[in-house]
């Protein structure tokens, strides 16, 4: 490309590069005006982030790039990975650092580029000729790779939906659980061949406004594999419009074999769910929909049994009622405090602590009248996107709800559009984490230092390990204390 063609390439992508040095020049502009970053320092024990080996060596070095735009995208992309928890600083500084480098070294010295999005990334024409072992090789190809597709997709000026990733956190309307958004979650269709591509792209922009986005990730993966189990078959482009009676049974002998050894649930949704998909693009007349009706490719005893709901229920590991009547003796021991809540609230609904932790200040609590016992009895509600319930109300006893209402009435002081845009009742108010709610393993996390420090032992005689799950057990009565210092 021409320098004239670079420069405005750079002009057009004023406002990303206005992007990246803002969010560069968090922690008053260390990671933009530093090249090497290291653990010692104030801004990076501002973030949050700890585990490094030497705190007083170099996480990563940018010193090697003399193209300041590809060192300011690198930068981004490192920064960004390691605040979102996809990129650690301890594989960064042992086993990453290396690839960094030489990264600089072989693209950031270009100063023709005025950006990794020009790059091709099937293009290893720049890969080093020899690297002593395989592990470098691999970090180098896997960051050239990574930094290239990400780029890309910011400047990616298209719609989400349009994309062959999306990303949840930037589709309207998309229904995530609060845990599920600490996870960047993303979708990936570049599976799917360019042929069917755009048609379950289609299915799919449809279904993410309207199911939760665990599930849409589930009908994806079944409809990924239905394509690539008959790809690998010999099938090729057009043999979804001409599907027969006799290609579904080839389809369930496959399936039956490659779930073998997997729990039946497995292999049941490997048929209905690319049963409800097929239903779907024929009743929507799609035009590379099977020509055959559904009901006469996929039978209904095709799809195979799931296990018996007893059968799951006895898998679960519901704490015994001695060690929880032990543990909630225990609850002013929980630290810190503001853990302390969710546990009395699982404990009173029996709700799965991502339902607990997607409690939002504003509409959690609700008075609705009893004519049986003449007042206005509390409730808890929240949306269960698990299962794609708009809201889930569960009676609650007066001094709980006291202690939500106050919880509802600081949150709602302390909340900003910046700090809580979602309006969680549980949220973070600083630092990486900020605006999203308590994480589900730190709230475990805190009780089981509280079982370890109260010698809470199961009835073997060892250590009782805890998993939040544990407490939906229908069989116990709603915690009989309460702490009003548990806020």
């Amino acid at each position: 490309m021409s320098t004239f063609g670079n420069l405005a390439l750079r002009q057009g992508n004023d406002t990303k590069h206005k992007m990246m040095v803002e969010y560069l020049s968090a922690e008053d502009g260390y990671w933009y005006k530093n090249d090497k970053w290291r653990a010692d320092t104030a801004a990076y024990k501002k973030t949050g982030l700890r585990d490094v080996r030497f705190p007083d060596e170099a996480i990563v070095d940018f010193s090697g790039y003399q193209n300041e735009w590809l060192k300011l995208e690198v930068k981004y992309f490192i920064l960004y990975g390691m605040k979102h928890k996809w990129r650690s600083p301890y594989n960064l500084q042992n086993m990453q650092k290396s690839a960094v480098r030489m990264l600089g070294e072989r693209i950031g010295c270009d100063l023709s580029l005025a950006s990794f999005s020009q790059i091709d990334v099937d293009d290893e024409s720049d890969m080093p000729d020899i690297i002593a072992g395989k592990t470098p090789l691999r970090e180098y190809k896997n960051l050239r790779r990574g930094v290239i597709e990400f780029i890309s997709d910011i400047y990616d000026e298209r719609e989400e939906t349009e994309k062959d990733v999306w990303h949840a956190l930037r589709i309207p309307g998309v229904k995530l659980s609060a845990a599920t958004k600490r996870q960047n979650p993303s979708m990936n269709f570049t599976e799917l061949t360019e042929f069917y591509r755009p048609m379950v792209k289609r299915f799919m922009k449809r279904l993410v406004t309207r199911r939760s986005w665990s599930y849409c990730k589930e009908m994806l993966m079944y409809i990924r594999y239905f394509f690539r189990v008959f790809h690998d078959h010999g099938y090729g482009e057009g043999f979804l419009e001409n599907l027969a009676r006799q290609d579904v049974e080839s389809y369930l002998c496959w399936v039956a074999e490659d779930y073998e050894r997997c729990n039946a649930t497995f292999r049941s949704k490997a048929v209905s769910f690319v049963r409800i998909w097929l239903d779907y693009i024929q009743i929507a007349e799609y035009p590379l929909a099977p020509e055959q009706s559904i009901e006469r490719l996929i039978f209904e005893d095709d799809v195979p049994k799931r296990e018996r709901a007893a059968d799951t229920i006895e898998k679960v590991r519901y704490i015994p009622a001695p060690i929880i009547q032990q543990m909630d003796a225990c609850i002013e021991q929980i630290e810190p405090a503001e853990m302390r809540p969710v546990y009395i609230l699982l404990r009173e609904t029996g709700w799965r602590g991502t339902d607990v932790l997607n409690l939002r200040y504003d509409t959690c609590l609700q008075y609705d009248w009893d004519a049986r016992e003449g007042r206005s009895v509390p409730y808890l509600c929240s949306e269960i996107t698990k299962v794609g319930i708009p809201q889930l109300k569960d009676p609650i006893r007066d001094e709980v709800a006291e202690m939500v209402k106050l919880l509802a009435e600081e949150a709602a002081v302390k909340s900003t559009k910046e700090n809580n845009p979602d309006r969680y009742l549980f949220n973070c108010y600083e630092g990486r984490c900020m605006g999203l709610p308590f994480s589900k393993p730190a709230f475990s996390s805190a009780v089981q230092k509280m079982i370890d420090k109260n010698d809470i032992r199961d009835a073997g005689g060892t250590l009782f390990h805890f998993k939040a799950h544990g407490l939906r057990n229908p069989n116990f009565n709603k915690i009989h204390t309460f702490y009003r210092n548990s806020i």
